[in-house]
């Protein structure tokens, strides 16, 4: 829970009321288990390849050009790590559909 920490607001003259609980707390039940992670990585991933290879990320482009580096360059030197993390994902989605 969080502590106010000053002075305390009178009710209704703030948006967040810390004293109520909106959501309930959860915990796992003996036998279950747990995949978010299973579904975090490849997700998160996938998003993270799209952005390394997308020739209109603001990022990439603008890195680039102060750099003075040809996209072909950067393609050739980021491939080998795109392809890597490709892998990756891919054992991580084949652990999840093994897992259930």
């Amino acid at each position: 829970m969080a502590q106010i920490v000053g002075e305390r607001v009178q009710p209704g003259q703030a948006i967040v009321d810390y004293e109520e609980k909106v959501l309930p707390d959860y915990q796992a039940e003996a036998g279950q288990t747990a995949y978010i992670f299973f579904h975090t990585v490849p997700f998160e991933g996938s998003v993270g390849l799209v952005n390394l290879l997308t020739p209109t990320s603001a990022v990439i482009m603008g890195g680039l050009a102060l750099s003075k580096v040809g996209y072909d360059k950067y393609l050739r030197f980021v491939l080998p790590f795109v392809l890597y993390a490709f892998v990756v994902c891919c054992i991580f989605i084949a652990a999840a559909a093994a897992a259930g």
